[in-house]
């Protein structure tokens, strides 16, 4: 048969398979948004783009073997002490790096390492993209590593803030190398301190503001929150400041300061895009955690939303819709965890708002008319979000998207929040009774979906657990407690939800500030 014959015979589109047919073993048509197999069991359709190709078994074995023998000639000059019982894996995701290596010496030898080698840098880098990128997704996988061939000591200041940025967050997800996370940290904090120093001197740039976001990420879960709800603060002044909120209006070429941008790829923009995302998105976070109000309008932001992960890393252009558009309803957002999340936290930001107003008119008794016509308002753009939302994640997608795991709760968080609106509001109770029992059974109906995707926790790594998982299990947990006296299942489900919160304090620092907030006996 000719090629072109077994071209047009084959019954797959190129790309990869889904992890639904994987785990099941189905050949996958591959078909995008959603294949078949998918559409027909009606579940959501998840692409493991960072999945690496499978080689031979016989080479992956020669590789690793050299690997061994190169880590011992760099790293161990000198014949190690045997410990026959201290052989741990290095980190063996999707096939980037595997083999037993003896960690007792390479611990010792450490402290001898320079960071600025190429090989170790670049075991650090593949740690970083296959437990960190997930959570944080605005580098193009490509470029970067493209670009960082060069010696880490060489490298701008920029450059090497956000390497060593990187390295602080995946030492952090690592077991293996949990002992220098603090090292890390000292030493990004060190030359962002020098690029602070001379700030007057040299422009702001897009990787000193990616570095100073992972720091955020890393102050979150190992380090007081105050330290990182200030941090956040800084970056998304220093994102106004670099007007990425602007990114898509015609003239802002012309008004940035920095002189490149007319020559940048389609996919640095997008990159541009998504820092500005994620500033966006810990920001906000921040100030729910805290009831604070939002510091944007998403009215007022003119950077459209980010692009599929498969285009940015593909470098394949295609035009998203601006949130101002998701929103008011002109435009559907596509079907991503990341810009879910993204929506869901501007209309918590509406909710914020409605509660401050509402707090007001309890305190002047200006009546209740208002309060209801804001509520409706929020949940007109609940029912619309609805209608793109991502089904709700199993194990297997979680493994593949981290990110589904959080904008499910999130979304359901969401829908507890507004009932508690209205569970704090001075209203009629007898007039308004028909409308509160409606939004009661939501409640309940979204707090068994928190209960539910919580029980996901225990079959994952907590490197796959986003930072900020704990506080919508939080609020479930504070909204069963509060029905405890009228539904007889409450406690048993606040119960439960409690234990998958506990499971994660020791890795993560808002779990642990999360429970402290909450009055329970374990």
């Amino acid at each position: 048969m000719s090629t072109a014959k077994r071209a047009q015979a084959s019954r797959q589109q190129p790309g990869l398979a889904c992890e639904a047919c994987r785990s099941k073993k189905l050949r996958c048509d591959r078909e995008q948004p959603q294949c078949g197999t998918c559409r027909a069991a009606n579940i959501a359709c998840v692409v493991d783009f960072d999945r690496l190709p499978r080689g031979r078994k016989g080479n992956v074995k020669s590789l690793q073997t050299k690997i061994g023998t190169l880590f011992e000639n760099l790293f161990l000059p000198n014949p190690p002490d045997p410990y026959p019982d201290a052989n741990m894996t290095m980190f063996d995701a999707q096939g980037s790096i595997g083999g037993s290596v003896d960690i007792e010496p390479l611990k010792k030898a450490w402290p001898l390492l320079d960071l600025s080698d190429l090989i170790c840098a670049d075991l650090y880098d593949h740690l970083y993209f296959d437990r960190v990128h997930p959570f944080v997704p605005f580098l193009n996988r490509y470029r970067y590593f493209r670009q960082c061939r060069q010696a880490v000591g060489d490298a701008p200041k920029p450059t090497r803030a956000l390497r060593h940025a990187m390295w602080t967050l995946a030492a952090s997800f690592s077991t293996q190398f949990q002992h220098i996370q603090k090292s890390l940290y000292a030493q990004t904090k060190m030359i962002l301190e020098e690029l602070d120093s001379t700030a007057s001197v040299e422009p702001m740039t897009i990787k000193e503001l990616q570095a100073r976001t992972l720091l955020i990420m890393y102050e979150i879960m190992h380090m007081d929150f105050r330290t990182a709800w200030i941090s956040a603060g800084n970056c998304l002044r220093l994102a106004l400041l670099l007007r990425l909120h602007e990114i898509d209006i015609p003239e802002f070429s012309t008004r940035t300061s920095d002189a490149g941008r007319a020559d940048l790829s389609w996919s640095e923009i997008e990159e541009q895009r998504r820092i500005f995302w994620v500033v966006f998105t810990l920001d906000c976070f921040m100030n729910l955690i805290n009831e604070a109000p939002f510091r944007m309008d998403e009215e007022t932001i003119l950077t459209r939303l980010p692009a599929p992960e498969a285009n940015c890393q593909t470098d394949q252009p295609i035009e998203t819709a601006f949130i101002s558009e998701i929103i008011s309803g002109q435009r559907q957002a596509p079907s991503s965890s990341f810009v879910e999340i993204i929506i869901t936290l501007a209309i918590s930001g509406h909710c914020l708002l409605h509660r401050r107003r509402s707090l007001a008119e309890n305190v002047h008794h200006t009546g209740t008319t208002a309060f209801w016509d804001r509520h409706r308002a929020i949940e007109m753009l609940l029912t619309r979000k609805s209608a793109y939302s991502i089904a709700r994640p199993s194990h297997d997608s979680v493994q593949a998207d981290p990110l589904s795991l959080l904008s499910n709760m999130m979304s359901n968080a969401l829908v507890l929040t507004m009932y508690k609106l209205i569970d704090s509001t001075k209203l009629d109770k007898t007039q308004d009774q028909p409308t509160i029992e409606k939004y009661e059974q939501k409640a309940l109906d979204a707090a068994k979906g928190i209960t539910a995707l919580s029980h996901v926790i225990p079959s994952l790594s907590y490197f796959k657990v986003h930072p900020f998982t704990p506080f919508p299990m939080m609020i479930c947990i504070e909204f069963l407690l509060s029905r405890k006296s009228v539904n007889e299942r409450a406690p048993m489900q606040a119960a439960e939800v409690w234990r998958e919160l506990q499971s994660i304090c020791s890795v993560n620092n808002l779990a642990q500030i999360c429970s402290s907030k909450l009055k329970i006996v374990d």
